[in-house]
């Protein structure tokens, strides 16, 4: 164990003695290295790797939009092996990802495109809390190890990089690596742990982000290297409540494990029932923002059946209303397992009088099917999750054919998606200069 945490703090520690002794771009000597789009504007070059459903692009084009600064982007390739996911990627785009593997890309191609900004969300199963975590043992690091080696040996590396993963990631054996390269090749390099519901987003889903810059001007604090941050410098409209959020979730397991224990019981859970709890996610939007209109979308084919409601006997169910100023992290198993894999929406919740329909003094109450029938239990559906996560609703679709309940397809691409509000705000960072 001290073995690996000396790891940790090497590969977080590699960047700030190797970024002062190689500032210079190895290959051009400049700084900028994007195109100048219109007179006095700059444009990015970004790579996308692991480009998904698109969710880098969308943040990079986001961010473009709304910088104060005069910059533009241009994804020059984006890189993905999935066939469903490029399906959805060039009919939101009008583009083709490269379908190549990673490990096959070597440093004179990468060289090629000239790009100046590395945007990334390496898969997440080899690190994930309920995976095997076999780290870099896995076959699915080894395209991110492949950059490792690969960012290293390139004439002309990129100036920015970014990389989203699961929280798990920052213990890992392949984010030392990645660390160390980084640093061998003089970039400077500030990790985070952020959550939606910092941004006034209903929903809670913690990642590890690592922001990397090579050279410069910049109004980064090189004593935060090393650090893990909970906040985003100078962005006072972001709530430093990643520490609370993270708390609660360990909360959320020892309820869990509770539950299996009460007698007669089950696991249902309406978050707001717990005020200590509620109070933290009061600056969040309610959920209702993000819902579909019950008259313009048939949400009969995402009621929970009844052979899943009967779970809720030794399960956690973890229900809330379109008043709740919350929810749960949504998976790519979403729908499939109705237990960890994301929120159930109560569409009758209450009764006329507002009053919850059972007894929120005892919510272990509830005995019978035909209670839990009447909480009007729903999926939330691929558009909804989709808001939540930032997606640009009127740029953003999924085939009819990858939708509840034809396909899961939109829930599983959708949980291996990342929030593009989020990544938007860390570009914001991660680009700007003194």
């Amino acid at each position: 164990q001290s073995g690996r945490q000396a790891g940790r703090q090497a590969g977080r520690k590699a960047g700030r003695g190797l970024y002062n002794c190689r500032k210079q771009d190895k290959g051009n000597g400049n700084f900028w290295r994007g195109e100048m789009a219109d007179e006095g504007t700059k444009k990015h070059s970004i790579l996308e790797f692991f480009s998904g459903i698109g969710g880098m692009h969308y943040a990079a084009e986001n961010w473009s939009r709304a910088s104060s600064s005069s910059r533009s982007v241009e994804i020059v390739a984006a890189f993905e092996v999935s066939d469903v996911c490029n399906l959805v990627y060039s009919s939101n785009f009008g583009e083709n990802p490269i379908q190549r593997s990673i490990e096959h890309l070597d440093a004179s191609y990468l060289d090629s495109f000239n790009a100046d900004t590395w945007l990334m969300s390496p898969p997440c199963q080899p690190y994930t809390s309920m995976g095997k975590q076999k780290d870099d043992q896995d076959p699915r690091a080894r395209a991110l190890l492949h950059l490792c080696q690969v960012v290293q040996d390139m004439q002309r590396p990129p100036n920015f990089i970014l990389l989203e993963n699961v929280n798990n990631f920052q213990h890992s054996n392949s984010h030392d690596r990645w660390l160390q390269a980084l640093g061998s090749i003089g970039f400077m390099v500030h990790e985070f742990l952020l959550s939606p519901t910092q941004f006034g987003i209903p929903n809670e889903r913690i990642r590890y982000y690592a922001l990397a810059r090579r050279i410069g001007k910049s109004s980064w604090n090189p004593d935060d290297i090393g650090k893990l941050l909970r906040y985003i410098p100078g962005r006072e409209d972001v709530v430093c409540a990643a520490e609370e959020v993270e708390e609660v979730a360990g909360e959320d397991k020892e309820e869990d494990k509770m539950s299996k224990h009460r007698e007669g019981g089950h696991g249902l859970i309406y978050v707001d029932l717990n005020r200590t709890r509620a109070s933290m996610f009061q600056h969040c939007k309610p959920i209702a923002a993000y819902l579909d209109e019950s008259s313009q979308v048939d949400l009969t084919p995402y009621m929970v059946a009844d052979n899943d409601l009967m779970k809720w006997k030794g399960y956690v169910f973890d229900i809330v209303t379109p008043e709740s100023r919350r929810c749960s992290c949504f998976t790519k198993s979403y729908s499939k397992y109705i237990r960890g894999t994301g929120s159930l929406l109560s569409t009758n919740f209450y009764d006329e009088e507002g009053r919850c329909i059972f007894d929120v003094e005892d919510p272990w109450s509830i005995q019978d099917l035909n209670a839990m029938r009447g909480l009007k239990l729903r999926y939330f559906t691929e558009t909804e999750v989709s808001r939540l996560m930032g997606f640009p609703e009127e740029r953003f679709k999924f085939p009819q054919e990858m939708l509840y309940p034809k396909s899961r397809l939109g829930y599983r691409m959708l949980g291996n998606s990342l929030n593009v509000e989020v990544v938007a705000s860390l570009l914001e960072y991660l680009f700007k200069e003194d």
